[in-house]
């Protein structure tokens, strides 16, 4: 706010200490307008900022955890059903997403089977793999 107070009073000293330096004339009339445009401007930038976002003014906005948790459940549910369906195992999952470089990004899968049957650990591994998941851990 004292940045925005200084950029106002900056800018309309400024357009009093030319109007009174430049001499009557068309130049003035010229000179004049310009500084009012350039006053109107530094006056309605907080207008404008309200509807412009930056990426830090954005990260801020967006609570990105609640949306990674919110994306993992689902992922879960989704991993969970796809197993028992390729399968037939009940399992529950744990998927870790992350908000990295802009992106929600699968950082982890952890599998955990009710029967523990070593050749099916075996088989939903590989699957996984295939399916492009990465540090796996099926148990």
């Amino acid at each position: 706010m004292k940045a925005y107070l200084a950029v106002a009073a900056g800018t309309v000293f400024l357009s009093v200490l030319c109007s009174v330096l430049v001499p009557e004339g068309k130049l003035k009339k010229t000179v004049l307008f310009s500084l009012r445009m350039v006053c109107l401007a530094a006056l309605i930038q907080p207008i404008y900022n309200l509807f412009c976002f930056s990426d830090s003014e954005s990260a801020e906005i967006c609570d990105y955890s609640f949306i990674c948790g919110v994306y993992s459940d689902q992922q879960e549910s989704a991993a969970e059903s796809e197993i028992f369906n390729e399968f037939g195992e009940s399992c529950s999952c744990e998927i870790t997403i992350d908000y990295i470089g802009g992106e929600f990004v699968q950082t982890a899968i952890s599998v955990t089977t009710e029967s523990g049957n070593g050749q099916t650990i075996l088989l939903i591994y590989e699957y996984l793999e295939r399916a492009g998941y990465i540090n796996i851990s099926v148990i």
